[in-house]
């Protein structure tokens, strides 16, 4: 499982530790920079005694190749089928999809949206703060001395776009991205598809 997320809890923690007690399975953590969930989650995984392999973020694409799953949790899916994630779970999407290595989501019914598709402009202006990522004392000396400045850019969410998902785990089941719209009808009035 690659959780790059942002002090969220694990998604898919409890998860893995459940499977964890019917088979014998192994695990590969990516840290989740700036927050670093990921060290929580390996940390808790491997006292579950499920073999585990921490990894920084950077790793995910070389590593990819020896995978034969991604498992991520999502913030939000919408009503087309993608997935509003914390940030890095695109790029994470994108290297499953060119090692053809199936790319599943874990959410429970109460993060379906009945949005087609979120405001992308929305999610890039939805920031974390650029403290999480270099130190108060750095951001303040970026402007000084020779004259430079540094940006720093803390992103709290990516849009995962439903090509690239290949199966929704629910508390309802299996589902694929196409069954996410039909889902919606099922569960929630047509009054409450307009936001």
């Amino acid at each position: 499982e690659f959780t790059p997320a942002r002090g969220y809890p694990p998604p898919g923690s409890l998860f893995l530790r459940a499977a964890g007690k019917k088979r014998d399975f192994q695990v590969v953590v990516a840290e989740g920079a700036p927050g670093c969930a990921g060290r929580r989650m390996a940390r808790e995984l491997a006292e579950a005694r499920i073999n585990t392999t921490f990894i920084t973020d950077a790793s995910v694409f070389a590593m990819m190749a020896r995978s034969n799953m991604v498992v991520v949790g999502a913030s939000a899916v919408m009503a087309n089928g993608g997935v509003v994630a914390p940030a890095g779970l695109h790029m994470v999407a994108l290297a499953a999809q060119r090692h053809a290595v199936p790319f599943v989501v874990l959410f429970g019914m109460h993060k379906l949206s009945p949005m087609l598709q979120p405001n992308v402009d929305a999610l890039a202006g939805d920031l974390c703060s650029p403290a999480d990522v270099l130190p108060v004392e750095a951001l303040a000396t970026s402007g000084s001395a020779g004259g430079g400045r540094c940006h720093v850019v803390n992103p709290e969410f990516d849009y995962i776009p439903p090509e690239l998902v290949t199966l929704f785990l629910t508390d309802t089941g299996g589902h694929t991205p196409s069954d996410i719209y039909r889902m919606l009808s099922e569960y929630y009035a047509e009054e409450d598809h307009q936001l």
